[in-house]
């Protein structure tokens, strides 16, 4: 049996399981570049309890009598590591105890690590690696791609809180809410899939938002209409993904009021259309004015866009709904963590940070930047105070905030979890499908 020893370094340990075989193989197979992958054999970071978990999946040998084919002995040596990076800890003491541990540890065989717990907001940012920042873009008319319809424009006063995260975090590469709306499946499986997200802005600006939006664990009200709405855009008008077609669509839905004698105006649209050169059928277009009847029924398409502009917040914590009364001098923000719709293995996340308005979402960045998040582990709803007596420009800037869920004492996870399984006895939770409670209890229960 080999023997190994304590004494190295993380790093050191790495480079001799791997031996022979290629790093850049290696760091292809976890997703990660060979630069970083060779910082971490030079013990220079201190990979994730995460990344450990895949480089022991990725290089323990199946040889029951190799040490290092023991899942213990990879986290003990990773402890090691991580208490040698940490200030403010007494190292002797810690040391001892991992070696008086690593004496416990005899091998096992290897064995597969399944369902690790998900870190909570409170191991923010050092156990959320990967992390890209979502934010919206410009929507153009007539739209260009279907990330250009029925949402508003992001606007820059909501990057403004950037400055401060990327303090904490260092620069992070920001990507548009398109991508998630243009891109097919396997495309964002192969982009996203070992990313952590922090989605900015709220569903009215931000389509990835508006997504992940029932996932989240404190989320905005959606109406039913609004949901329905949401699905019918995106699955069930594929015509959308043809240049032509989408711009007929987008003048039937933008102009569209009256439900009743609409065949007139079909023939219409076609007759126009087919004058500029486009290249439709007479049926595609009868059969795109019947999809707009279905998506839009009695509502415009402003009244449609106006459905992600409610105000109000779903707040499982405290078991009712939150931040209704916004006013001239007030707004709320929401921070709270949901499941990566992307992601294969189910071990990555996303982070709302969201506000009503610019200061709500401007706020939601700052408690992410620097709140500790004790008592607010999956996050919360904030209300964001503002000073009417500052300048426009300065009203951002100078607005405090205070914790709306929980504010005096917090919560426990146990807390949410013991109201979702009650849903009868709060009404906040009478018009949730129960499959989707059921699902976010699930969730939930992998930070436990």
């Amino acid at each position: 049996m080999k023997e190994l020893s304590l004494m190295g370094t993380f790093g050191e340990f790495i480079r001799n399981v791997r031996g022979k075989a290629s790093l850049e193989m290696l760091a292809g197979r976890v997703r990660k570049s060979t630069v970083w992958m060779r910082e971490i054999e030079r013990g220079k970071v201190v990979p994730t309890f995460e990344l450990m978990l895949q480089l022991y999946s990725e290089l323990a040998p199946e040889d029951a009598q190799d040490p290092s084919s023991d899942l213990k002995v990879w986290i003990i040596t990773w402890l090691k590591a991580k208490a040698e990076q940490t200030p403010g800890i007494d190292k002797d003491a810690v040391l001892a105890t991992i070696t008086q541990l690593y004496g416990h540890a005899k091998p096992t065989g290897k064995t597969r690590p399944t369902h690790a717990h998900l870190p909570t907001l409170e191991d923010f940012p050092e156990g959320f690696e990967n992390l890209v920042v979502v934010c919206g873009d410009r929507r153009e008319v007539p739209p260009d791609t279907k990330g250009d319809l029925f949402v508003d424009s992001f606007s820059s006063t909501d990057l403004i809180g950037l400055k401060t995260l990327f303090e904490r975090t260092g620069p992070l590469e920001i990507r548009s809410d398109k991508c998630f709306i243009v891109g097919d499946r396997d495309y964002l499986e192969r982009e996203f899939s070992r990313k952590n997200l922090i989605v900015l802005g709220a569903p009215s600006v931000n389509l990835l938002a508006r997504r992940i939006n029932k996932y989240c664990v404190f989320r905005f009200t959606m109406t039913k209409d609004a949901r329905d709405f949401i699905e019918y855009l995106e699955h069930e008008i594929p015509e959308l993904n043809d240049t032509d077609l989408r711009e007929v669509f987008w003048e039937m839905a933008s102009k569209w009021k009256e439900p009743p004698a609409f065949e007139e105006i079909d023939i219409t649209y076609y007759e126009a259309f087919e004058k500029k050169g486009f290249k439709i059928h007479k049926e595609e277009v009868v059969r795109l004015a019947g999809k707009v009847r279905e998506l839009l029924k009695d509502h415009t398409a402003r009244e449609m866009k106006n459905f992600f502009h409610k105000p109000g917040f779903v707040d499982p914590a405290e078991a009712r709904m939150q931040g209704f009364y916004k006013k001239s001098d007030n707004d709320f923000g929401v921070i709270s963590l949901s499941p990566n719709p992307y992601s294969v293995d189910g071990t990555h996340l996303c982070i709302l940070v969201a506000g009503m308005g610019a200061p709500g979402t401007f706020m939601a960045t700052q408690v992410l930047a620097k709140d500790n998040f004790k008592g607010h582990p999956l996050g919360g709803i904030i209300k964001v105070k503002i000073d009417l007596e500052a300048s426009w420009i300065e009203r951002i800037s100078t607005a405090k905030y205070d914790w709306q869920t929980k504010r005096n004492e917090g919560y426990v996870i146990e807390d949410i979890l013991s109201n979702l399984r009650n849903p009868k006895a709060h009404t906040i939770f009478d018009k949730c499908d129960p499959s989707d409670l059921d699902t976010l209890i699930a969730f939930i229960k992998r930070f436990v």
